[in-house]
């Protein structure tokens, strides 16, 4: 697809050995019903981290491709004049830079939960004050990681996530899940704006805009496509007012 820094492809393991600092959770440590309700537990707190992730990439293609199309409308030229000096334009622009905003808004909507004590994975892991150079070097120190990935640590952060009341969990699912959703359907709608914009020039790859239609309908699709990031915010808000819907 169109992001180039993170390369996608299948990986096939067969006969794979896997240390055990790398085994998040042991399949003979929690059999039975125990390590499945477990592991669902675990995925969807994982999830709920990397979907506002998404929903910050997503801001940034929005933001991107607006900036690309307001600057090659400076110089593409419609009807003897360029494209900056027509009205519609000058809308479509608008209503783009007004995309950015909405995506914006949700990523931090949804950093602010995650960092304010709703996700037992990242609220209390680093004091307030640590950025992430600092939080970078932390996490591969040496002894470091060999707490990160000690039994010890596992339980608790276990013992952690069972604690916390399951209202918080429906908020940062639903949270997480707008973030992504939102960010990546309004990075698509402006690549949809700015080819349409540009017409010709839109399509060219030597001026960039057909590239984060590519990125935008990426984040789309991963980390659960937006169709089903819909159905867990139903699930996890609507569907609480709702007894005896089925949900997915």
């Amino acid at each position: 697809m169109g992001q180039w820094a993170g390369p996608a492809s299948e990986l096939i393991f067969e006969d794979c050995f896997v240390p055990e600092e790398n085994i998040v959770l042991a399949a003979d440590a929690y059999p039975g019903e125990a390590g499945g309700g477990k592991a669902a537990l675990l995925l969807e707190t994982v999830l709920g981290i990397t979907r506002t992730m998404v929903g910050a990439l997503s801001t940034g293609a929005a933001r991107g491709v607006f900036e690309r199309a307001l600057s090659l409308a400076k110089t593409t030229r419609h009807r003897g004049r360029t494209l900056i000096h027509h009205q519609w334009a000058q809308a479509e622009l608008t209503d783009m830079f007004l995309n950015v905003g909405k995506a914006r808004a949700m990523y931090i909507e949804a950093t602010f939960a995650l960092m304010n004590n709703l996700n037992p994975l990242v609220s209390g892991a680093m004091p307030r004050f640590m950025n992430s150079a600092a939080a970078a070097r932390f996490m591969q120190n040496r002894w470091s990681r060999k707490v990160l990935h000690s039994e010890v640590w596992r339980k608790a952060v276990f013992r952690r996530l069972h604690a916390e009341p399951p209202e918080n969990n429906a908020r940062i699912q639903v949270i997480s899940s707008m973030a992504k959703v939102v960010g990546s359907d309004m990075a698509m709608e402006n690549a949809h704006r700015a080819v349409a914009l540009l017409n010709q020039a839109g399509l060219r790859h030597d001026r960039g805009v057909e590239k984060f239609f590519r990125d935008a309908k990426l984040l789309q699709i991963f980390e659960g496509t937006n169709q089903l990031n819909r159905l867990n915010i139903f699930k996890h808000a609507l569907a609480r007012d709702l007894p005896g819907v089925e949900v997915f």
